[in-house]
Protein backbone atom coordinates (compact mmCIF):
# COMPACT_ATOMS: atom_id res chain seq x y z
CA UNK A 1 0.00 0.00 0.00
CA UNK A 2 1.38 3.30 -0.80
CA UNK A 3 1.67 5.36 2.09
CA UNK A 4 2.73 8.44 0.60
CA UNK A 5 1.12 12.33 1.68
CA UNK A 6 1.63 14.37 -1.50
CA UNK A 7 1.16 18.20 -0.25
CA UNK A 8 -0.55 20.25 -2.50
CA UNK A 9 0.58 24.15 -2.89
CA UNK A 10 -2.39 25.81 -4.56
CA UNK A 11 -2.35 29.18 -6.61
CA UNK A 12 -4.84 31.54 -7.98
CA UNK A 13 -4.30 32.21 -11.68
CA UNK A 14 -6.53 35.12 -12.41
CA UNK A 15 -6.32 36.51 -16.22
CA UNK A 16 -7.70 39.71 -17.80
CA UNK A 17 -8.66 41.10 -20.52
CA UNK A 18 -10.68 40.16 -24.01
CA UNK A 19 -10.73 36.61 -22.54
CA UNK A 20 -11.47 37.27 -19.29
CA UNK A 21 -11.59 33.60 -17.15
CA UNK A 22 -10.33 32.64 -13.80
CA UNK A 23 -8.39 29.46 -13.23
CA UNK A 24 -6.82 27.51 -10.64
CA UNK A 25 -3.77 25.36 -10.86
CA UNK A 26 -1.56 22.83 -8.50
CA UNK A 27 2.11 23.33 -7.56
CA UNK A 28 3.39 19.77 -6.03
CA UNK A 29 6.06 17.55 -6.11
CA UNK A 30 5.99 13.72 -6.78
CA UNK A 31 8.66 12.33 -6.51
CA UNK A 32 12.31 12.36 -7.04
CA UNK A 33 14.58 11.31 -10.48
CA UNK A 34 17.09 8.39 -10.78
CA UNK A 35 19.78 10.82 -9.90
CA UNK A 36 17.78 12.46 -6.92
CA UNK A 37 16.19 15.51 -8.48
CA UNK A 38 12.97 16.93 -7.94
CA UNK A 39 10.08 16.09 -10.05
CA UNK A 40 7.43 18.97 -9.71
CA UNK A 41 3.88 18.36 -11.20
CA UNK A 42 1.85 21.58 -12.42
CA UNK A 43 -1.83 21.33 -13.27
CA UNK A 44 -4.68 23.15 -14.14
CA UNK A 45 -7.86 23.10 -12.08
CA UNK A 46 -10.86 22.98 -13.93
CA UNK A 47 -9.27 23.92 -17.39
CA UNK A 48 -11.09 25.71 -20.05
CA UNK A 49 -10.81 23.27 -23.07
CA UNK A 50 -10.59 25.84 -25.85
CA UNK A 51 -7.81 27.59 -23.83
CA UNK A 52 -3.85 26.94 -24.26
CA UNK A 53 -1.69 26.91 -21.51
CA UNK A 54 2.28 27.89 -21.70
CA UNK A 55 4.78 27.23 -18.83
CA UNK A 56 8.47 28.46 -18.12
CA UNK A 57 9.15 26.65 -15.51
CA UNK A 58 12.31 29.27 -14.91
CA UNK A 59 15.13 26.87 -15.27
CA UNK A 60 15.55 27.19 -19.16
CA UNK A 61 12.29 24.64 -19.47
CA UNK A 62 8.96 24.88 -21.21
CA UNK A 63 6.00 22.83 -21.51
CA UNK A 64 2.42 23.47 -23.12
CA UNK A 65 -0.58 21.81 -21.48
CA UNK A 66 -3.36 21.28 -18.63
CA UNK A 67 -0.62 19.09 -16.89
CA UNK A 68 2.86 18.98 -17.21
CA UNK A 69 5.94 18.49 -14.90
CA UNK A 70 9.76 19.34 -14.52
CA UNK A 71 13.27 18.14 -13.12
CA UNK A 72 14.84 20.62 -11.15
CA UNK A 73 18.76 20.06 -11.06
CA UNK A 74 20.15 23.12 -9.47
CA UNK A 75 18.75 24.29 -5.84
CA UNK A 76 17.58 27.47 -5.88
CA UNK A 77 14.33 29.50 -5.99
CA UNK A 78 12.64 29.45 -9.50
CA UNK A 79 9.55 32.07 -10.85
CA UNK A 80 7.54 29.85 -12.54
CA UNK A 81 5.12 31.27 -15.37
CA UNK A 82 2.32 30.12 -17.16
CA UNK A 83 0.36 32.26 -20.23
CA UNK A 84 -3.20 31.51 -21.46
CA UNK A 85 -4.10 31.64 -24.66
CA UNK A 86 -0.58 33.36 -25.96
CA UNK A 87 -1.44 36.32 -24.43
CA UNK A 88 1.70 37.47 -22.09
CA UNK A 89 -0.98 40.10 -19.92
CA UNK A 90 -2.99 36.54 -18.97
CA UNK A 91 -0.12 35.00 -16.73
CA UNK A 92 0.92 34.12 -13.00
CA UNK A 93 4.58 34.05 -11.75
CA UNK A 94 4.62 32.09 -8.72
CA UNK A 95 8.33 31.61 -6.76
CA UNK A 96 8.78 28.22 -6.11
CA UNK A 97 11.92 26.17 -4.51
CA UNK A 98 11.77 22.61 -5.33
CA UNK A 99 14.48 21.52 -2.92
CA UNK A 100 13.01 22.71 0.33
CA UNK A 101 9.26 21.15 -1.32
CA UNK A 102 10.93 17.56 -0.57
CA UNK A 103 10.89 18.43 3.47
CA UNK A 104 7.59 18.78 5.16
CA UNK A 105 7.14 19.92 8.57
CA UNK A 106 3.86 20.52 9.80
CA UNK A 107 2.43 21.36 13.42
CA UNK A 108 1.37 17.86 15.11
CA UNK A 109 -2.17 17.38 15.56
CA UNK A 110 -2.81 14.06 16.61
CA UNK A 111 -3.57 13.64 19.94
CA UNK A 112 -0.86 14.30 22.58
CA UNK A 113 0.25 16.42 20.12
CA UNK A 114 -0.88 19.50 22.31
CA UNK A 115 2.20 21.57 22.57
CA UNK A 116 3.02 24.39 19.65
CA UNK A 117 6.77 23.23 19.81
CA UNK A 118 5.72 19.74 18.30
CA UNK A 119 6.22 19.00 14.95
CA UNK A 120 6.07 15.98 12.12
CA UNK A 121 8.68 16.35 9.79
CA UNK A 122 9.66 13.57 7.08
CA UNK A 123 10.20 13.54 3.21
CA UNK A 124 6.57 12.51 2.43
CA UNK A 125 7.08 12.41 -1.72
CA UNK A 126 9.55 9.62 -1.73
CA UNK A 127 7.93 6.56 -3.68
CA UNK A 128 9.46 4.21 -2.15
CA UNK A 129 10.70 5.18 1.66
CA UNK A 130 12.70 1.82 2.04
CA UNK A 131 14.84 2.50 -1.19
CA UNK A 132 16.38 5.64 1.06
CA UNK A 133 18.40 5.93 3.83
CA UNK A 134 17.88 9.69 6.07
CA UNK A 135 19.92 11.12 8.30
CA UNK A 136 18.48 14.13 9.59
CA UNK A 137 19.78 17.37 11.91
CA UNK A 138 18.36 20.46 13.40
CA UNK A 139 20.65 23.31 12.78
CA UNK A 140 23.69 21.50 11.75
CA UNK A 141 23.33 19.36 14.96
CA UNK A 142 22.43 15.83 14.05
CA UNK A 143 19.86 14.15 16.28
CA UNK A 144 20.49 12.03 19.55
CA UNK A 145 19.96 9.47 18.81
CA UNK A 146 19.95 9.31 15.18
CA UNK A 147 16.83 9.26 13.37
CA UNK A 148 16.55 7.51 9.59
CA UNK A 149 12.73 7.44 9.30
CA UNK A 150 11.39 8.78 6.02
CA UNK A 151 9.07 10.73 8.72
CA UNK A 152 8.85 11.28 12.35
CA UNK A 153 7.48 13.47 15.44
CA UNK A 154 10.14 15.79 16.76
CA UNK A 155 9.43 18.69 19.32
CA UNK A 156 11.64 22.05 19.11
CA UNK A 157 12.85 22.99 22.59
CA UNK A 158 11.60 26.82 22.19
CA UNK A 159 10.11 29.65 19.77
CA UNK A 160 12.15 30.54 17.16
CA UNK A 161 13.55 30.02 13.70
CA UNK A 162 15.17 26.70 12.75
CA UNK A 163 16.79 24.95 9.68
CA UNK A 164 15.70 21.16 9.37
CA UNK A 165 18.78 19.51 6.96
CA UNK A 166 18.43 15.70 6.16
CA UNK A 167 21.29 13.59 3.65
CA UNK A 168 19.29 11.09 1.53
CA UNK A 169 20.88 7.82 -0.01
CA UNK A 170 19.19 6.24 -2.68
CA UNK A 171 19.97 2.66 -2.22
CA UNK A 172 18.65 1.40 -5.81
CA UNK A 173 20.97 2.02 -8.67
CA UNK A 174 22.84 3.39 -9.73
CA UNK A 175 22.39 5.46 -6.48
CA UNK A 176 22.96 8.92 -5.48
CA UNK A 177 22.95 11.31 -2.53
CA UNK A 178 21.35 14.94 -1.85
CA UNK A 179 21.24 17.16 0.99
CA UNK A 180 17.86 19.26 1.51
CA UNK A 181 16.98 21.72 3.96
CA UNK A 182 13.96 23.73 5.05
CA UNK A 183 13.37 26.55 7.75
CA UNK A 184 10.97 26.13 10.18
CA UNK A 185 9.04 28.73 12.37
CA UNK A 186 8.19 27.91 15.78
CA UNK A 187 5.75 29.54 17.40
CA UNK A 188 4.60 29.88 21.14
CA UNK A 189 0.87 30.87 21.32
CA UNK A 190 -2.46 29.53 23.93
CA UNK A 191 -4.97 28.53 22.52
CA UNK A 192 -8.34 27.62 24.45
CA UNK A 193 -11.67 25.80 22.51
CA UNK A 194 -14.85 26.94 23.97
CA UNK A 195 -16.95 23.81 23.21
CA UNK A 196 -16.68 20.17 23.82
CA UNK A 197 -18.82 17.32 23.93
CA UNK A 198 -18.06 14.28 26.46
CA UNK A 199 -20.17 11.43 25.28
CA UNK A 200 -17.75 9.05 24.34
CA UNK A 201 -17.68 8.93 20.69
CA UNK A 202 -14.61 9.57 20.16
CA UNK A 203 -14.73 12.94 18.87
CA UNK A 204 -14.41 16.41 20.42
CA UNK A 205 -14.63 14.26 23.77
CA UNK A 206 -11.98 15.92 26.03
CA UNK A 207 -11.20 19.98 26.64
CA UNK A 208 -7.58 20.19 25.93
CA UNK A 209 -5.54 23.33 25.31
CA UNK A 210 -3.42 24.02 23.19
CA UNK A 211 0.35 25.85 24.35
CA UNK A 212 4.37 25.02 24.67
CA UNK A 213 4.03 21.47 26.45
CA UNK A 214 6.56 22.97 28.70
CA UNK A 215 5.49 25.85 30.67
CA UNK A 216 2.67 24.37 33.49
CA UNK A 217 -0.68 26.16 33.39
CA UNK A 218 -3.26 27.23 35.80
CA UNK A 219 -6.10 26.29 34.70
CA UNK A 220 -9.64 26.76 36.63
CA UNK A 221 -13.32 26.32 35.60
CA UNK A 222 -16.35 27.49 37.47
CA UNK A 223 -20.13 27.37 37.25
CA UNK A 224 -22.03 29.69 36.03
CA UNK A 225 -22.85 30.51 40.14
CA UNK A 226 -19.48 30.83 41.06
CA UNK A 227 -18.45 27.72 42.52
CA UNK A 228 -15.10 26.36 41.40
CA UNK A 229 -15.87 22.73 39.64
CA UNK A 230 -12.41 22.02 38.40
CA UNK A 231 -8.40 22.94 38.41
CA UNK A 232 -5.37 21.56 37.49
CA UNK A 233 -1.99 22.77 37.21
CA UNK A 234 -0.02 21.32 34.73
CA UNK A 235 2.07 21.61 30.95
CA UNK A 236 -0.46 19.84 29.18
CA UNK A 237 -4.15 19.74 29.94
CA UNK A 238 -7.00 17.43 29.05
CA UNK A 239 -10.48 17.82 30.98
CA UNK A 240 -12.92 15.36 30.45
CA UNK A 241 -15.54 17.16 31.82
CA UNK A 242 -15.88 15.86 35.37
CA UNK A 243 -14.99 17.10 38.91
CA UNK A 244 -11.78 16.60 41.24
CA UNK A 245 -14.13 13.80 42.28
CA UNK A 246 -14.94 11.89 39.07
CA UNK A 247 -18.29 13.08 39.13
CA UNK A 248 -19.72 14.20 35.78
CA UNK A 249 -21.01 17.61 35.53
CA UNK A 250 -24.42 18.63 34.02
CA UNK A 251 -24.50 20.39 30.18
CA UNK A 252 -24.09 23.71 30.43
CA UNK A 253 -21.57 26.99 30.31
CA UNK A 254 -19.19 27.17 32.50
CA UNK A 255 -16.41 30.36 32.86
CA UNK A 256 -12.93 29.22 32.71
CA UNK A 257 -9.60 30.79 33.91
CA UNK A 258 -6.12 30.03 32.17
CA UNK A 259 -2.88 31.14 32.66
CA UNK A 260 0.94 30.07 32.22
CA UNK A 261 3.63 30.30 34.52
CA UNK A 262 5.72 31.72 32.88
CA UNK A 263 3.59 34.96 32.18
CA UNK A 264 4.95 35.06 28.62
CA UNK A 265 1.45 35.33 27.11
CA UNK A 266 -1.58 36.78 28.90
CA UNK A 267 -4.02 35.19 30.82
CA UNK A 268 -7.18 33.74 28.59
CA UNK A 269 -10.67 33.93 30.38
CA UNK A 270 -13.62 32.78 29.10
CA UNK A 271 -16.70 30.88 28.30
CA UNK A 272 -17.20 27.78 27.59
CA UNK A 273 -20.29 25.34 26.71
CA UNK A 274 -20.20 21.43 27.70
CA UNK A 275 -22.57 19.34 25.84
CA UNK A 276 -23.11 15.56 26.06
CA UNK A 277 -26.49 15.28 24.64
CA UNK A 278 -27.81 12.31 26.63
Amino acid sequence: MDKRIVFTYIFLLIVVGAKSQTANFNVKQIGLSVDCKPIIEFSVIAPVVSSTYAWDFGDGNMGTGTTVTNTYVAKGAYNVTAVVDGDVANQLTESIKPWEMIISATRDNTTFGLSTYAYRIGCPILASPSGYTFNWSVDDVPLVPAITDSEFAYTFPAAGGYKVNVIVTSTAPPGCTFSSDKSVVVEDSLSVPNVFSPDGDGVNDVWSIVSNGKDKLSVKIYSRAGALVYEEHAAVVRWDGKTLFGQELIDGVYYYVVDRDDKVLAPQKGFLYLFRGK
